[in-house]
């Protein structure tokens, strides 16, 4: 019965130091986007006039390719 004891306080312990674990490495992943996403105007801000028009229309292609490969009907896709 002890011995019982023990392994469910080992694997409480355990799980909480693991999901304490998952929650920082989400936490610090979390920062970084955020600071990349921060960062972005900034470095947006120096670049050519040229180098923004291109990623303009990067942007641009991007949003018609994504209407064109709307599917038109709602019906279920086939898994095969």
């Amino acid at each position: 019965m002890q011995s019982l004891q023990r392994l469910s306080c080992w694997y409480g312990t355990w799980t909480k130091s693991r999901k304490r674990q998952e929650d920082t490495d989400m936490a610090s992943i979390r920062e970084h986007v955020e600071t990349v996403f921060a960062a972005l105007p900034f470095a947006e801000r120096h670049l050519t006039r040229e180098a923004r028009e291109v990623l303009a229309e990067g942007g641009q292609a991007a949003d018609a390719s994504a209407v064109a490969a709307k599917r038109i009907d709602n019906r279920p896709r086939v898994r095969v």
